[in-house]
């Protein structure tokens, strides 16, 4: 490269948040081209994109508010679809969860004697406010090291009415009023490896 200067210029070609800057020597054929972002390995998915979907899934939102963001804050439009992204997201989530959750129980244990009945309080809550949500979620805390050791997926939700045949992996798995799921839950973790159940009430 001389000494002539630089020119940078920005492709119209753009993948979601991601930019691609040409560098260019106003008089020799130097050019060179870099992203604003770095991509996962192998893949042409730009990382930016996949933490951006994953910011606007931690705070509940999806591809809207998304774009409504990215043009309030004069940002490139963040990716059409956000589905691709959120199956990502999903696998790396519950490779981190089954890690945590196995490293936690252990931890509880230990401080347990090594006995596998340990104490633990249980907290449930719902997709939405009130009594009417389709999915829940119920979380079992250990006592001694107040880390998650357990958590269970509640759905009254059925996707498979609109299909011509029931699929096998159906995610209904409960059947009952929205504010039994806590209830049923805690008697199934009773039955378990665990010594007692702490109410909600004691803990407030």
């Amino acid at each position: 490269m001389c000494n002539s200067g630089l020119d940078m210029q920005v492709l119209k070609g753009k993948s979601g948040l991601a930019i691609t800057f040409v560098l260019k020597c106003f008089a020799c054929p130097y050019r060179v081209e870099f992203s604003s972002s770095n991509f996962h390995e192998g893949t042409q998915i730009a990382t930016i994109n996949t933490r951006f979907v994953y910011a606007m899934r931690s705070i509940g939102k999806g591809a809207e508010v998304g774009r409504m963001f990215c043009g309030v804050m004069n940002l490139p439009q963040p990716p059409t679809r956000f589905s691709p992204y959120g199956k990502r997201i999903l696998n790396a989530a519950k490779l981190v969860y089954e890690d945590s959750i196995q490293n936690a129980a252990k931890e509880a244990i230990c401080e347990n004697e090594g006995n596998k009945n340990i104490a633990v309080a249980v907290d449930g809550t719902w997709q939405k406010c009130g009594y009417t949500s389709l999915n829940g979620v119920v979380t079992v805390t250990s006592i001694d090291t107040g880390k998650v050791i357990d958590v269970d997926i509640l759905s009254k939700y059925c996707a498979c009415k609109n299909l011509p045949f029931h699929e096998k992996d159906c995610k209904r798995n409960y059947v009952g009023s929205s504010g039994a799921m806590e209830i049923k839950v805690r008697l199934k973790f009773f039955n378990g490896h665990y010594l007692y159940i702490m109410p909600d009430i004691l803990r407030t």
